[in-house]
Formats: C-alpha cells, structure tokens, sequence
C-alpha cells in the first residue's frame, strides 16, 4: 500500500495481475494452516492454488510487458465466461456474454499468442520460468485430493468397518506435508514479492526459511 501511495509501482496491468496473485496465493495460506490445524487432508486444496498462483507469477514477472498479465487475465474471464454458460441460473446468458466481451477485449490482438499459452498448460509455463521442481513435486502432490487419487483411503477396510466423518488416520501426515511446502511456497512468494516492491527483505526472508528448515529437522 506505501509503494502504490507513494507512486512507486506502476499500475500497469503487468503489476495489477502479479499483486493479485500474491494476495490471492496468502489468503490460500491462510486458510491452509487453518485446515492443516484440524489434521485436514483438504489442506492440499489450498496448496494447490498457492502452487498454480505462484507459478503464473513468476511467468508474468519474467515479461516486462502486458502480454503475458493479459494472456493470464483473459484466461481468468474464459473460465468466468464457461461458468455461466453452462449455467441454468437466471441471467445466466448475459452474464456470460458480459465475461466473453471481456475475454475478447483483454485477448484483442492476442488470438494467436492466447492458443500458445492454453497449449502450453500450467506445466509448461512452469518449464518456461524454471518451476519443474514446484510442479513435479508439489503442484502433482496436491492435486491427488483435490482429484481423486485418494479415494481408496476412505474406504472401510472390510464389509464390517466403521465409518466416520472424523479425519482420516493419513490426513495428519497430508497436513504436515502441505504445511511444509506451503511455508517454502510462501518464503518464494515473499522472496518474489520483495524484490518487485523494492522492499530489500531478502535477507529477512532467507532467514524466515532458514528457521523453518531447522524446525522441520528436529527429531521429536
């Protein structure tokens, strides 16, 4: 808020779509440490937005233009777009003609450039900007709850098995492990983030994951 009062950032639309991710990748923190707190293996749900938040951010930051911020915005408006027109609900179709106008408005000369970053999927733009590691490891670690390769651990072991609402005996170690890569996410998204408002805390934040890491090497 100090460096856009102070006229420091431009408000390009570069910089609009990098800050919103930001915000919209710590409130998914937020509410993963709340459900990591209660043993929740949904907790991967919020990793999985603060993975694919952190990952268009990065793309978007390596392009100096708009271009890539417009690609990933027009995106945003075809999803809203698809929404409502596979809606039955009352003004459905006005509202999805209102998001395609926009889609169309945002993509204007984009046509071409649009098809190439669809193509490219979020695995590829993670290629793109060096993220391998985020994708393979984290962004595919999260995705089986929030899929269904997880399913088998609901089931009852035998005809004669309980069945309860309770959290599952695994979602304590799928907690752990979101919290775990959503704290060196957020230590990213920081590190990012602080480099692009000027705001020097590098240092600060290296020794934020330091602490981290030596917190999860203790043996208990």
């Amino acid at each position: 808020n100090f460096a856009i009062q102070q006229q420091s950032i431009p408000m390009t639309r570069r910089n609009q779509i990098l800050i919103g991710l930001w915000l919209k990748a710590g409130g998914s923190f937020e509410c993963l440490v709340a459900d990591a707190k209660l043993n929740r293996a949904e907790s991967s749900h919020h990793l999985k937005t603060m993975v694919e938040s952190f990952i268009y951010s990065h793309w978007v930051s390596q392009d100096q233009t708009d271009q890539r911020a417009s690609l990933v915005l027009g995106e945003g408006y075809r999803g809203l777009a698809v929404t409502h027109e596979n809606s039955e609900e009352p003004n459905a179709d006005q509202y999805a003609r209102e998001w395609r106008g926009l889609q169309n408005s945002m993509l204007n000369g984009l046509r071409r450039e649009f098809k190439q970053f669809k193509d490219r999927k979020l695995e590829g733009l993670a290629t793109d900007c060096g993220l391998d590691e985020h994708y393979n490891k984290i962004y595919r670690f999260a995705c089986e709850v929030a899929h269904i390769a997880d399913l088998c651990i609901y089931m009852p072991p035998d005809p004669s098995g309980s069945v309860s609402f309770a959290p599952h005996d695994l979602s304590l170690l799928r907690a752990y492990l979101c919290l775990r890569d959503g704290l060196r996410l957020a230590c990213d998204l920081l590190h990012d983030a602080s480099d692009f408002l000027g705001m020097q805390g590098d240092q600060h934040v290296e020794h934020l994951r330091q602490r981290i890491t030596t917190i999860m090497c203790i043996n208990i």
